[in-house]
């Protein structure tokens, strides 16, 4: 977010309650092109190799084939975009960020696909999101967090995308384990600050538009990756 370095604290007290009006999301209308599926080799001269061979494809560079390559070689996936209930949907963090979620969701024990889920309908994946002056960046966190992200991780400022990152993936370690690891729950919570979740919870209320969509995305992301794993196994075996 530009033109915010000092991000307001609005109370002394821990209490993490996030709540939100609305959530963002990017939504396109159009299909864009799928990441494509190459088998991977396991030594440099064959990468080489196969990236030659193919690098001359209409509408391939040699980079695109790279990273494809890069992508499958390691638990780590780049994602660039995925479907959603027949929407293509674009994620707007580049490789770098979404490499430092991976592992800042590896520290904390959460789900990588969860956290980029929650991120993308929080704020479109957008790291220039706007503030309206309480709620702050990708993940859309309280002001009222501050004071206790601060005291705990060092957090100062919640419009720096790392430093919001990782106050999600902290803050839902700290709601999974609050709702004994029922993931809607902790969503709820999340959205709503654990207050204002068990008031649904009280209802036997477990899920909401939020959860449902925040889950959708994070499925469809699997499903995304799934899909291109298996076509790369596929093609190995062939």
């Amino acid at each position: 977010m530009t033109g915010l370095s000092v991000i307001p604290v609005l109370s002394n007290t821990l209490d993490s309650k996030i709540e939100y009006s609305q959530t963002s999301c990017s939504e396109i209308t159009e299909t864009s092109d799928s990441a494509i599926i190459y088998e991977i080799k396991k030594t440099d001269a064959e990468i080489t190799e196969f990236i030659n061979s193919i690098a001359t494809k209409e509408n391939e560079s040699t980079d695109e084939v790279f990273r494809s390559v890069q992508n499958f070689s390691e638990e780590f996936y780049y994602y660039t975009d995925f479907q959603y209930k027949d929407i293509t949907h674009t994620v707007r963090l580049n490789e770098e960020l979404q490499r430092f979620l991976y592992n800042k969701c590896q520290a904390y024990g959460v789900e990588y696909e969860l956290i980029l889920a929650i991120i993308g309908c929080e704020s479109g994946w957008d790291v220039n999101v706007t503030s309206d002056g309480q709620y702050y960046g990708l993940g859309m966190i309280s002001a009222v967090a501050l004071p206790q992200l601060s005291s705990e991780l060092g957090i100062t400022d919640l419009t720096d995308p790392k430093q919001n990152i990782e106050a999600i993936c902290f803050l839902m370690a700290e709601k999974i384990a609050l709702n004994e690891n029922h993931i809607p729950s902790a969503l709820m919570s999340y959205n709503k600050g654990q207050s204002g979740a068990e008031v649904y919870f009280e209802k036997g209320i477990y899920e909401t538009g939020y959860t449902i969509k925040v889950l959708g995305f994070r499925d469809a992301m699997k499903e995304r990756k799934q899909s291109d794993t298996a076509g790369i196994k596929d093609a190995s075996e062939g």
